[in-house]
């Protein structure tokens, strides 16, 4: 049985859900502006502590500003509207098309990644939709199905039904066997918090229904040598980069050490480097649900260029 099973009552409301819509794409645009830096010293020397949304410092967001998404956030906004289209049911074939029709547009600027060439070279080569997606197993991918997560807790899908739609939205660009299972996960740790179990709980309960290898990477995060650590030397440890066996475990680390503060947990994202953005994805909304939209700084929330909700 699951642990958010053995809660009695569901304890959702508009303002959670709202905070976890909100709280992702706050994440990411947040991480915009240190996402793939891996000089820590770097990040806190030109960015302090993060007050504000700030422009990005890599090159590889070029023509991005303040207040953007990254490529990710990006693709993240299309699934939202593509949810928000359908009546807030995933439909792969809607998602495909606007996700299609973003890469085609010659006035997107956002970084086109592996996976992203991966899935357009195949669609274009006459694969079947749900072939055509890359087997890249980045954390990206599951943390991208936020809005589908969201609104199958709105809708009060099944724990099944849920999972089910996660990874079908995840495998349209990421089929690496881990990322179907971190998609899993989220859908099931976000059940666990809609049940009433406090966070961590609902880790615990997530991870023990979870696949060995996501078991085995929430050990990691958990390893007594990382305690004496600080979250940039813990995490650099774990690993800043891309890779869910990096950035999986180095976001469930974030998540049990600032389950108290939103606004800790993104700022510590920012400041220890890599990929932010994915981290950051998955922190928002767990934590934006947890703590509700206004647990949300407001000067983040007012800086988005394209509010989700």
């Amino acid at each position: 049985m699951s642990a958010h099973s053995l809660a009695s009552q569901p304890t959702f409301t508009d303002s959670r859900i709202s905070g976890m819509i909100l709280g992702a794409f706050v994440g990411d645009a947040l991480s915009l502006s240190a996402h793939w830096i891996y000089d820590t010293k770097t990040i806190s020397g030109k960015l302090g502590r993060l007050g504000r949304l700030a422009d990005p410092l890599s090159e590889y967001h070029k023509g991005k500003t303040a207040g953007d998404y990254t490529h990710i956030g990006d693709q993240m906004w299309i699934l939202q509207q593509s949810v928000a289209k359908t009546g807030g049911t995933f439909d792969a074939d809607d998602f495909s098309q606007r996700w299609r029709a973003f890469w085609k547009d010659p006035a997107t600027t956002a970084y086109r990644d592996t996976a992203t060439k991966q899935t357009l070279e195949g669609l274009a080569r006459g694969t079947a939709l749900h072939e055509a997606g890359s087997l890249s197993e980045e954390l990206a991918g599951a943390a991208r199905c936020i809005p589908v997560i969201a609104a199958g807790l709105a809708s009060g899908k099944s724990e099944m039904a849920l999972i089910e739609s996660a990874q079908e939205q995840t495998a349209l660009t990421h089929r690496g066997l881990a990322s179907l299972h971190a998609a899993a996960f989220l859908a099931r740790l976000s059940l666990g918090l809609v049940a009433g179990l406090d966070l961590n709980t609902a880790l615990d309960g997530a991870l023990c229904d979870s696949s060995q290898v996501i078991r085995d990477l929430g050990q990691k995060a958990a390893a007594p040598k990382l305690q004496a650590l600080s979250t940039a030397e813990a995490i650099a440890q774990l690993g800043q980069a891309c890779d869910l066996r990096q950035a999986f475990p180095s976001t469930l680390l974030l998540l049990t050490r600032y389950a108290h503060s939103f606004e800790e947990a993104l700022v510590e994202n920012v400041l220890a480097g890599g990929d932010s953005a994915s981290r950051g994805i998955i922190l928002g909304a767990i934590l934006g649900y947890v703590h509700g939209v206004d647990a949300i700084p407001k000067a983040w929330r007012d800086g988005l260029h394209n509010l989700p909700c």
